[in-house]
């Protein structure tokens, strides 16, 4: 299976991976890391609320296992800044090779903050 092209991997964003939280509950997160060779797709999400209908704005962000740099694992608490908006991780979703069971790309859905 090949890999997601350059061609399409144009995008950059900056990634915080999760670190833990200070002694007043607030998250704390490592050193920035610029990613790059990433591309990302905006989604639209309508929901129902008391109050009417509303949309909401995410976007799925796609890692490929060998393009995209630097090598870095997502978990559902890091958060990246995109085009100066913060998002946090709301969901990763790992997506193998089935011929050599290795990592082939990650889709990791985003929400704005």
């Amino acid at each position: 299976m090949k890999q997601i092209p350059l061609e399409i991997l144009k995008d950059k964003a900056t990634f915080y991976q999760y670190a833990g939280q200070d002694n007043y509950g607030v998250p704390t997160y490592n050193d920035e890391v610029e990613l790059k060779n990433i591309y990302i797709e905006p989604v639209t999400s309508a929901f129902v609320q008391s109050l009417g209908e509303g949309e909401r704005y995410e976007l799925t962000l796609y890692y490929d296992a060998v393009n995209s740099k630097p090598s870095v694992r997502f978990t559902n608490l890091d958060k990246i800044i995109y085009n100066g908006k913060e998002y946090g991780v709301r969901m990763v979703a790992d997506y193998f090779n089935p011929y050599d069971s290795r990592l082939h790309h990650s889709e990791v859905r985003l929400y704005g903050n």
